[in-house]
């Protein structure tokens, strides 16, 4: 195994498969703080659309998401 690297590829939370779905899961991102201009937007969610507020919150540098099973977006 490797360490990440942003030239190896793009990093990316799929809860399909990865995670046993409860109440209490909550996924910690961690990200780094910066201008957006030149790392990127913190959550890029155009794949299956926007997230609802009562799943995803960005406070800080930490992004925190529900992986609950609840929720399938869009």
């Amino acid at each position: 195994m490797s360490a990440w690297e942003k030239e190896s590829g793009l990093l990316s939370v799929w809860m399909l498969g990865m995670f046993n779905p409860s109440p209490a899961v909550i996924v910690v991102i961690p990200v780094k703080s910066g201008d957006e201009k030149q790392l990127g937007v913190k959550v890029n969610d155009n794949y299956f659309g926007p997230i609802s507020k009562d799943r995803l919150k960005i406070s800080g540098n930490n992004i925190y998401f529900r992986a609950d099973g609840k929720s399938r977006e869009r």
